[in-house]
C-alpha cells in the first residue's frame, strides 16, 4: 500500500468513524444528542451536532480529492447550489427557519460522504464482532428508540452471518435470535407499524428471490414469513392504533364532519388575510410535537420564543390565571394535581410519566420527590376546587377546557394530543377514560391508544396535507416556496387543532416528508424523490440479480425508512436523517460491488 492509499484508507477510516459515532448517539439519546450546538457571537442561530458532522465529513471528502467533474457530479453541484441559494434568500426574508427547511435538502449530502467513504475491508472480522457487541447490547437493554429496531436487528444479522467461522457465525446468529425483543417490531407508533409490515414482506419476498435451495422450501419460507408477519402484527399491535390505519371508512367520515365544519367557519373570516408572519427563531426545530396543555409561553419559552397572544384573549386568559391561582392556594401544597386530590404523585406518573408543563408550582423534576397527596379531610377542599372549576368552564364558555387554554376542549385537545394529562378538568371524562384504557404494568408500560385520538390524529394529518396542496395548487410555484416560509394550515387554525404548535412557532409541521420535499422545492424537489426511488429500484434489482441476500436486506431497511416518511418529518430531522442517508450511500457502495451470480 503506497502513501497516497494509506492516506486515503486513514482519511476513509476517519469519515466513516464519525458518521458511525454520530448516528449511534442518534439512535441512543435520539433529540437531546441532535439539540447539542455551539452559538458564536455573530450568529443569530446554533450550529447544532449534525451541522458540524456535515462540515467534517464535507472537508474529509474535499480533502480526499474524490470529486469528479463528469455530467452526473454537475448535476448534483447545481442541485445543492439550488439549495444554498434558497436558503440565503429564505433566511434573508424569514430568518433562521430557512436553514430548517434547507436540512431536508442538504443531509443527503450524507450518501455521498457514506459512498465516498466506504471500504470493503474495513468491516474485518474483528470490527464485525466489535460493531455486533455494540448492537446486541441495544437489543437486549432496549436503550434506543424502538423506531430503530429493524434496522439494528437486520444490521445485527448481516454481521453475523458475513462472520467467516461457521461456527462462531451460528452461534452469533442463535445469541441474536434469542435476545431480540420482536415486540417491539409492532408495539409502537402507527408509521412504524405500517413501515415494519411493508418492510418485512419486501424481505419475505427478496428471501424467495435470492436464496440458492428448492423451490418448495422457498415457497414454505415465503409462506411462514407472511404468516409469522401477519400473527405479530395482529398479535403485538395497539389494537386502537391498528384500526385508526385499516377504518379508512371511519377516517374519512370524520374528515367530512369537520370539513364541513371549517366550510361553513371559514365564510365568515378572513382569518388567512390576517395572519402575519414575523422572523422565526430556530430554536423550536426539534419538537415539532409539543403538548397541547402548554402555557402560553410553549415548551422553548426559556429560549428565545415570545409571548404568544395571537387569539385576542388576554383579558379571559388572566382571569383563568387568576382562578388557577387561587386553586393553588386553596391545595396549600406544591406540584400537585389540583383537581384529583385522592391520587398520588406517584400514581399519577405511572399513567403520565411526562406531566405537562403547567402543573402548578415548581413542575415536573419535583414531582419525584413529592409525598402521596392526603386523601383524609378534604371534602370541603375538593368541593372549592371543582366551584373553581366550574368558575373557569363557565368563563371560557364550554365544558371541559384546558384551564390555560380556554378556547380548547377536551374533545378536540385530543384529536391532537390523544393521551391528555391528568390535570384536564371534570373528573368524571377521567375517570371514563381511565377505566376504558388498559391497565399499565408494574414498570408503567404504556397505555393503550385512545381510538378517537387513533382517528382523529389521521384526521390531523389529512388536513395539512389537503392544505398544503391547495396551496400549492393555486398558488403554482414551480420551484417550491421560500425556504423558512412558515407552513400554515388554515384548516387547523379554524378547528384550533394543534394551536400550541401553531401559535407559539407560526408554523406547522409537515407530518410528511416527501410533501414537504415538493411544497419547498416544486418541480425540483418531485425529481428529487424519483430519483432516490429509481436508485433504490436499481440497488434491488442489482442484488436480485446478483443474489445477493446482504443487498436485499440493506435495501429493506432504506425500505422501511422511506415507508415512514410518509406519514412523519423522518428527513427533515437530524437523530432520524442522518443516519438514514449515510445507510443508504452505503448500500449504493456495496451494491455497486455487487457481481452477477453464476447460473
Amino acid at each position: 500500500m503506497n502513501d497516497l492509499s494509506k492516506k486515503h484508507y486513514f482519511l476513509d477510516s476517519l469519515g466513516l468513524f464519525l458518521v458511525g459515532i454520530f448516528s449511534l448517539g442518534y439512535v441512543i439519546f435520539d433529540r437531546p444528542f441532535a439539540e447539542l450546538n455551539v452559538q458564536l457571537p455573530f450568529l443569530d442561530f446554533p450550529i447544532f451536532i449534525g451541522e458540524i458532522l456535515f462540515l467534517l465529513c464535507l472537508c474529509i471528502f474535499l480533502y480526499k480529492g474524490d470529486l469528479q467533474f463528469n455530467k452526473k457530479y454537475f448535476w448534483i453541484i447545481g442541485y445543492f447550489g439550488f439549495v444554498i441559494i434558497k436558503a440565503l434568500y429564505g433566511y434573508l426574508k424569514f430568518g433562521p427557519l430557512a436553514f430548517r427547511d434547507a436540512a431536508l435538502f442538504y443531509y443527503p449530502a450524507f450518501i455521498i460522504f457514506a459512498n465516498s467513504f466506504y471500504r470493503r475491508e474495513f468491516f474485518d472480522a474483528k470490527k464485525s464482532i466489535f460493531f455486533l457487541v455494540i448492537i446486541i447490547f441495544l437489543l437486549t437493554c432496549q436503550g434506543f428508540n424502538e423506531y430503530w429496531i429493524l434496522t439494528c436487528f437486520t444490521l445485527a444479522f448481516i454481521l453475523s452471518y458475513t462472520y467467516p467461522q461457521k461456527i462462531v457465525k451460528y452461534l452469533l446468529l442463535a445469541v441474536l435470535f434469542l435476545i431480540t425483543p420482536y415486540k417491539l417490531f409492532f408495539s409502537t407508533s402507527r408509521m412504524m407499524m405500517v413501515a415494519n409490515f411493508v418492510a418485512g414482506v419486501y424481505l419475505t419476498v427478496g428471501l424467495y428471490l435470492v436464496l440458492k435451495i428448492e423451490w418448495r422450501t422457498k415457497i414454505a419460507i415465503v409462506l411462514f414469513g407472511i404468516y409469522f408477519i401477519g400473527w405479530a402484527f395482529f398479535s403485538y399491535s395497539d389494537r386502537n392504533a391498528l384500526l385508526g390505519i385499516v377504518n379508512g371508512v371511519k377516517i374519512l367520515e370524520i374528515f367530512k364532519t369537520y370539513d364541513t365544519q371549517i366550510g361553513e367557519t371559514r365564510q365568515k373570516s378572513i382569518l388567512e388575510d390576517k395572519r402575519e408572519f414575523n422572523k422565526i427563531s430556530l430554536v423550536p426545530i426539534y419538537n415539532p410535537d409539543p403538548p397541547l396543555n402548554v402555557s402560553r409561553l410553549g415548551k422553548n419559552n426559556l429560549m428565545d420564543t415570545k409571548t404568544v397572544n395571537t387569539m385576542d384573549q388576554k383579558t379571559e386568559t388572566q382571569e383563568l390565571l387568576k382562578l388557577q391561582n387561587q386553586m393553588d392556594t386553596l391545595s396549600q401544597r406544591e406540584n400537585t394535581y389540583p383537581l384529583i386530590p385522592e391520587m398520588s404523585v406517584s400514581d399519577a406518573r405511572l399513567y403520565n410519566p411526562d406531566p405537562p408543563l403547567n402543573v402548578s408550582r415548581l413542575g415536573k423534576n419535583n414531582l419525584m420527590d413529592t409525598k402521596t397527596v392526603n386523601t383524609m379531610d378534604q371534602k370541603t377542599e375538593t368541593q372549592e376546587l371543582l366551584k373553581l372549576q366550574n368558575q373557569m368552564d363557565t368563563l371560557s364558555q364550554r365544558e371541559n377546557t384546558y384551564p390555560l387554554i380556554p378556547e380548547m376542549s377536551v374533545s378536540d385537545a385530543r384529536l391532537y394530543n390523544p393521551d391528555p394529562p391528568l390535570n384536564v378538568s371534570r373528573l368524571g371524562w377521567l375517570k371514563e377514560w381511565l377505566e376504558d384504557a388498559p391497565e399499565a404494568g408494574v414498570k408503567g408500560e404504556t397505555v393503550g391508544r385512545n381510538l378517537e385520538g387513533a382517528y382523529s390524529n389521521a384526521v390531523f394529518r389529512l388536513f395539512i396535507w389537503r392544505d398544503m396542496l391547495t396551496e400549492l395548487i393555486r398558488e403554482k410555484p414551480i420551484l417550491g416556496f421560500h425556504f423558512g416560509k412558515p407552513l400554515r394550515s388554515i384548516s387547523l387554525e379554524i378547528l384550533r387543532w394543534g394551536e400550541s404548535e401553531w401559535s407559539r412557532d407560526r408554523w406547522i409541521a409537515a407530518h410528511n416528508s416527501y410533501l414537504n420535499i415538493i411544497y419547498r422545492a416544486g418541480i425540483i424537489g418531485l425529481f428529487a424523490i424519483l430519483g432516490v426511488f429509481v436508485i433504490l429500484f436499481e440497488m434491488i434489482k442489482k442484488s436480485i440479480r446478483c443474489r445477493s441476500l446482504i443487498g436485499v436486506l440493506l435495501c429493506g431497511i432504506i425500505i422501511n425508512w422511506l415507508v415512514a416518511a410518509n406519514f412523519l418529518q423522518i428527513l427533515e430531522l437530524p437523530y432520524t436523517a442522518i443516519p438514514f442517508w449515510a445507510l443508504f450511500g452505503l448500500t449504493y457502495a456495496y451494491g455497486s460491488g455487487l457481481k452477477p451470480a453464476k447460473s
